[in-house]
């Protein structure tokens, strides 16, 4: 989960508003890679110019730390910028997959 504070539009963010599923890349000081918005914990969407909580899914596995900051860019290495954040915990994918599965009336308990 990390906490993302998204750019507006006259600071050069989008305009329009990140919903689920839609794919962006990672950076931070040494990678660039695909990543995911999952979802936000309060927030159906994340406006710009407001600071959500999302839970976001790498394409390939990355050694994450608590505290780590990183910019979020849509349209490859030089797309424009979407927002920054710091990551505030960690899921491993079997919590990850229990929290889906429960949420989905799959897994009870």
């Amino acid at each position: 989960m990390a906490q993302i504070s998204l750019l507006t539009e006259d600071r050069g963010g989008r305009h329009i508003p990140l919903v689920p599923n839609v794919w962006l890349r990672f950076c931070d000081r040494t990678t660039n890679i695909a990543c995911v918005i999952i979802g936000f914990e309060d927030e159906k969407m994340g406006m710009p110019g407001i600071t959500v909580n999302a839970l976001l899914g790498l394409h390939l596995p990355y050694p994450f730390e608590v505290g780590q900051t990183f910019v979020l860019r849509e349209g490859g290495k030089a797309g424009r910028l979407v927002g920054g954040g710091c990551i505030h915990y960690l899921l491993s994918t079997d919590q990850l997959a229990a929290s889906f599965l429960s949420e989905f009336g799959i897994l009870s308990g």
